[in-house]
Formats: structure tokens, C-alpha cells, sequence
């Protein structure tokens, strides 16, 4: 049985999730994964990424016609409904020459700690670390860093702006997460999207913030290497999160209070080891 991903999600956040979720559960029951597009993408910022086999690719141009498609209907398979979740799970078990799947629900029923080592190492990014850290992440002895990654651009007609906050909400959020979490010192890292951000608005109210000036790449290692995160739901963001085992809040509702309960701490079973 060979499944290929052959087109991907969307943004670069589902676009990682959507190859890791498939390729974590094809791993687990014996399916041979390949992702030829994905691999292509992203290969050059993930220099432990292999190449993908140009296998799917001939077996496509070999097969891939109205022969198959009457021989094995369910050549083509689209993650396109939430509900469905299980049943393409079970599709993907059955035996198949080779099945070609798009869309964005699936998911790994279940992760475990050797799971989340193993994308953490496959997906270790190609940046300046040690300049990066230098730049930003620095602290004093005992000291904190929590990442707020405000989500604008985009957002402002993504769902109808639904997720598109102003600085009052964040702002609140803030100071709801840090009235929840131990007390101690913390400096903060703004990521965004928002060429316009009101800088010192936050340095006003938190004093040691600072904005990152780096690509998508860096802002995503740099979310990794904090000890919060918090920000308006985005799998950018989440991403940074797994590889990085990094508690966060996303804000789906601005009316909800922040409370200890509801700051996540694990994906899909596997719980994050606090740093």
C-alpha cells in the first residue's frame, strides 16, 4: 500500500501538521508515506528532511487514469469532512496499490514521546541559532520568555475577522496569563504579521518586550525556544508549540478568561515536559 499526499494543505502551518498527522500514522501502520510536493517545499529549511521517491510520481503517470479509478475507486481520497476522520483512517489501512489523498482533516489518533522526538529532530529548522538567541532570547538567572504572536494581515478577512484582535485584547490576555502562571520574572517576544504594531504601547505596560524582525522560518524556532505562548488561534503558531513543547493559549473566544485548565500542555496524548 503507498499513500501520497499530493496536495497540500494551505499555509505553512497546515502544511506541517498535515504531513506529520499522516505521515506519523502511516509510520505506525506500516503504509509507505510519500509527500513528493511537500518534500520539494520544504527540503531547503529542514536540511534532515530526505528527499521523497519519485515512485508516486511515475506510478501516477503509469496508473493514474480511468483504468485505476474503475479498478480502485477510492484512488483518490479527500480529507474534506471532520467527521469523517475515522473512516479515512481505515481507508489508508486497506490494501491498495497506491492511493493519492488531499485535504486537510486527518489526524494521528494518538502521539507518543519517541513520536514527538522524531518530528522534533526531522524538522529542525535551518537558521543562525546561536544569532537568533543571541538577538532575542537572551534572560537574566530565573527569568521567563513568553512569545505572543499576534496574527493581523491575513486575518482581517479570515473568517470574517473573527480572529483579527486590536492590542486591547491582547493586552488583557497578557495579563490574564500572567496572573495564572507562576510568579517570577518574564520578558516578552512579539512575532507578527503587522508591519504597523504599536511596539511601544506593550513596552508601556510589560517594559523587557521586544518584535521580531526575522521571517516565518526563524519566528517559528524562536516560539519553540520560549516557555509560554500565547496568541490567536493559528497552527503557525501551534506548530512552534509541538516542536518546541511550549504551553500555550490560542484565543478563540476574547470574553473567556484565562484560567490554569485551559492553558495546553500536550498534543494527542502526549503530554509536554516542562522546561
Amino acid at each position: 500500500m503507498l499513500i501520497c499526499l499530493s496536495i497540500l494543505g494551505g499555509g505553512r502551518g497546515n502544511d506541517l501538521f498535515q504531513f506529520m498527522h499522516l505521515d506519523s500514522f502511516c509510520r505506525r501502520n506500516g503504509v509507505r508515506f510519500y509527500s513528493p510536493s511537500f518534500h520539494e517545499k520544504y527540503c531547503p529549511q529542514f536540511p534532515n528532511l530526505p528527499a521523497s521517491s519519485k515512485i508516486p510520481t511515475i506510478i501516477k503517470k503509469l496508473l493514474y487514469n480511468q483504468y485505476y479509478r474503475k479498478l480502485n475507486p477510492n484512488c483518490i481520497l479527500g480529507f474534506t469532512e471532520e467527521t469523517k476522520i475515522p473512516e479515512y483512517r481505515a481507508q489508508i489501512k486497506k490494501d491498495y496499490l497506491v492511493t493519492f489523498c488531499y485535504g486537510w482533516f486527518f489526524n494521528n489518533d494518538f502521539y507518543r514521546e519517541e513520536d514527538i522526538r522524531y518530528y522534533q529532530n526531522l524538522f529542525d529548522p535551518m537558521v543562525d541559532k546561536a544569532q537568533l538567541t543571541q538577538k532575542y532570547l537572551q534572560k537574566k538567572p530565573n527569568e521567563k520568555i513568553i512569545s505572543v504572536h499576534i496574527r493581523r494581515g491575513d486575518y482581517k478577512e479570515f473568517l470574517g475577522g473573527k480572529y483579527f484582535f486590536d492590542d486591547d485584547i491582547y493586552i488583557k490576555k497578557i495579563k490574564e496569563l500572567l496572573a495564572v502562571i507562576p510568579q517570577g520574572k518574564y520578558k516578552f517576544l512579539i512575532c507578527t504579521n503587522d508591519e504597523n504594531l504599536d511596539l511601544e504601547r506593550y513596552r508601556s505596560e510589560f517594559g523587557n518586550v521586544q518584535q521580531s524582525q526575522e521571517g516565518p522560518v526563524e519566528d517559528q524556532f524562536l516560539i519553540s525556544q520560549t516557555d509560554y505562548l500565547l496568541g490567536a488561534p493559528s497552527t503557525f503558531s501551534h506548530w512552534a508549540s509541538v516542536m518546541g513543547e511550549v504551553p500555550y493559549y490560542h484565543i478563540y473566544e476574547p470574553q473567556e478568561i484565562i484560567t490554569a485548565d485551559k492553558i495546553i500542555k500536550e498534543i494527542r496524548g502526549y503530554k509536554y515536559k516542562q522546561k
